[in-house]
């Protein structure tokens, strides 16, 4: 009794200092209703006494309310009321938490005191907790007041909200046979710490007092092993189902210090482990189940459900996006801050692709190299890895690639172009980055024509139509040009023809670009057209023409030689030397030649036999002739039927007189030709 006696004493102590002086206090605008608790559990009967704290921190003797709280509930309305109030709660009977006995007496005054700065609900618990805080103020000042609310909470309800201390956070009534089923963590929290105040009272020399003194002294070293011991020993018989177990705090960090972000798209994972305790800040029972979720941004979770294992659950996360991945982690009610995790591009990725083209032009002769070089630098600086894989096409024009990708050395990629077409061609050299988004860079290079390159196959014959016997010919020419019309030497022509015989299927040209064959004529009994070809050094670089071989014709042709022009009085012509001249190829013979006309019974010495396509007459007379015919000569053909430009009178005729002297004036002519 002596000893319970000095602890109400020794409570009274602020009061009495306090309650000196005179001043005013905050008054405002509004309504200001408290909402409030009175528990060790939950007080039944007793009174609660709210008073006024002046500005000077004095307690006004005459308290602003009085009410009797029901199984520790209590409100009441202070109107416009603002600044520190000072509440005591004294006399009722609680529900031992501990031992499950009913109706114990409150052993001595409980106090608590708060300070409103807004109108509106104002939570205000009275408690062995309330009091430790209020031994610990020196006055009632609104800075003092909320540092020894705030610290007695920090060190016995480890893990409330922020901005919840002893007065503002209401207790829950954790007992059996509460009304309702505690969900509040803070409020859990608070209803736990008071279970274990009635734990610490079931010693055999505790009372109320001296856990109090034992709590605030405590404070001094911040050692709350028997508190803890208490809460530990606590039964769960007179507990609500579970509640001792209740998660009271979830608290989501990185696993690693150094490892807070990753590479989007590589499978690169970041450690988040959620640290889960439960009343004093004492770890939860392993097997506790934590519930990870993603809250913000795209990530994919290693698991969203995970035991813990010694107070603590963890999991891993990875994205696939670059984005900052917003985690939550949730255990019984309480779910924990969210945690951003940054994932950022690869720095290996490609930056960009430069392509450069090693010679810009070549000749389009499908061998000629132009070497296409792409040079790949990484996001974070340098080059991009060794081995990473460059895509090369052909975006426009005509060309043929050596490879469709090759891989970086030293950040280089490289493949060779060529091309058989004359013109532009753009080539386009892509890098993927880990997402798959594609960084490209593109060249333009040109390919000329090959001046050594046949361009153009002229083909020509002549004649080209031949009397199809079998024998007669036709010269097959074939001319080859450069893309400038420039002729090539040396250049390999292939012959072909689709009648006929060629001389040669193979030939080079000359200096002068041209390369030739003869092509002999087929026996037929009728004409035909056959195409003679050529193909230059193997390119489908060709020309060609056509040959008529026309049907054999046979019979005869009898040409009449005559002089023409005027001769001199009393002059006559004593000899002739002329060369009749025929075309050869198409079938003429020279058969027979006689003086006639003017020329009869002159003498007549041709030659048949001689050079083919000539013969040469010489005619002598002694008596002289006048101008005219003086001969004529048979032809008998087969091929091509003559006609009268098939036969001429060469030059170099020589007429004399009688007397040997040269007449002037006076030609040798073809006069007719009869065809027969």
């Amino acid at each position: 009794m002596k000893k319970l006696l000095s602890g109400l004493v020794l409570a009274m102590i602020p009061l009495v200092m306090f309650g000196c002086g005179s001043g005013d206090f905050l008054s405002g605008s509004g309504g200001t209703t408290i909402s409030g608790m009175a528990a060790k559990g939950p007080i039944t009967g007793g009174t609660v006494s709210i008073f006024a704290v002046t500005t000077s921190a004095h307690i006004l003797p005459t308290p602003l309310t009085t009410v009797q709280p029901t199984s520790g509930s209590f409100s009441a309305n202070l109107g416009s009321y603002k600044g520190a109030i000072f509440a005591t709660m004294s006399g009722g009977t609680y529900t031992s938490e501990a031992t499950g006995t009913k109706g114990v007496p409150l052993s001595q005054k409980l106090h608590a005191a708060t300070y409103i700065t807004n109108s509106g609900p104002v939570n205000l618990a009275i408690t062995p907790l309330s009091e430790v805080a209020f031994r610990r103020m020196s006055s009632l000042t609104q800075t003092r007041i909320t540092n020894a609310n705030a610290r007695v909470a920090s060190l016995y309800l480890k893990g409330l909200s922020s901005g919840k201390d002893v007065v503002n956070t209401l207790p829950a009534d954790v007992t059996s046979s509460a009304a309702t089923t505690a969900t509040n963590p803070d409020s859990i929290n608070y209803g736990l710490a008071l279970a274990t105040v009635s734990q610490l009272l079931t010693g055999t020399s505790a009372t109320l007092e001296s856990v109090v003194t034992s709590l605030g002294n405590a404070l001094a070293t911040s050692d709350t092993t028997a508190y803890i011991s208490a809460f530990n020993a606590l039964p769960t018989t007179y507990l609500q189902s579970g509640i001792k177990a209740t998660p009271l705090s979830v608290v989501l960090a990185f696993t690693s210090a150094t490892k807070t972000g990753g590479v989007a798209g590589t499978g690169d994972k970041v450690g988040l482990t959620a640290t889960v305790t439960g009343f004093g800040g004492t770890a939860v029972a392993d097997g506790t189940t934590v519930t990870f979720a993603v809250t913000s941004g795209s990530g994919t979770l290693t698991a969203t459900s995970v035991q813990t294992s010694g107070g603590s659950a963890s999991v891993s996360v990875s994205s696939n996006a670059v984005n900052t991945v917003v985690v939550t982690a949730t255990a019984g009610t309480v779910t924990s801050g969210s945690l951003s995790v940054l994932f950022g591009q690869n720095p290996n990725d490609p930056a960009s692709v430069t392509l450069k083209a090693s010679p810009a032009t070549a000749t389009a002769n499908g061998t000629s190299q132009i070497t296409l070089s792409a040079t790949v630098p990484a996001v974070q600086g340098g080059s991009v890895p060794d081995g990473t894989s460059i895509a090369f096409a052909i975006t426009s024009g005509s060309g043929n690639l050596s490879a469709a990708s090759a891989t970086t050395t030293g950040g280089i990629a490289s493949v060779t172009l060529t091309s058989t077409t004359i013109g532009s061609v753009t080539v386009t050299a892509t890098a993927k980055t880990a997402l798959g988004a594609a960084v490209s860079g593109s060249s333009t290079v040109s390919f000329t024509p090959d001046p050594g390159a046949p361009a153009t196959v002229a083909v020509s014959a002549s004649p080209s139509s031949i009397a199809a016997t079998g024998a007669t010919t036709s010269t097959i020419t074939a001319t080859v040009t450069n893309y400038a019309g420039t002729a090539l030497s040396d250049v390999p022509v292939t012959f072909s023809t689709t009648g006929g015989a060629l001389s040669a299927t193979s030939a080079t040209t000359n200096s002068s670009g041209i390369a030739t064959v003869t092509l002999t004529s087929a026996t037929t009994t009728g004409s035909g057209t056959v195409t003679a070809s050529a193909t230059a050094d193997s390119v489908t670089k060709t020309g060609s023409t056509t040959v008529t071989f026309t049907a054999v014709a046979s019979g005869t042709a009898t040409v009449i030689v005559a002089t023409s022009g005027t001769l001199s009085s009393g002059t006559t012509i004593g000899s002739i030397q002329a060369t009749l001249t025929y075309l050869t190829g198409i079938g003429l013979t020279p058969t027979a030649a006689v003086a006639s006309g003017a020329g009869a019974g002159s003498i007549l010495t041709p030659n048949l036999t001689g050079t083919a396509g000539d013969v040469t007459l010489g005619l002598i007379t002694t008596t002289g002739i006048s101008t005219g015919q003086f001969a004529t000569i048979t032809f008998s053909y087969s091929g091509t039927k003559p006609v009268a430009s098939d036969f001429a009178i060469a030059s170099g005729t020589l007429i004399t007189d009688t007397l040997g002297n040269s007449l002037s004036g006076i030609s040798v002519v073809v006069q007719s030709v009869t065809v027969n």
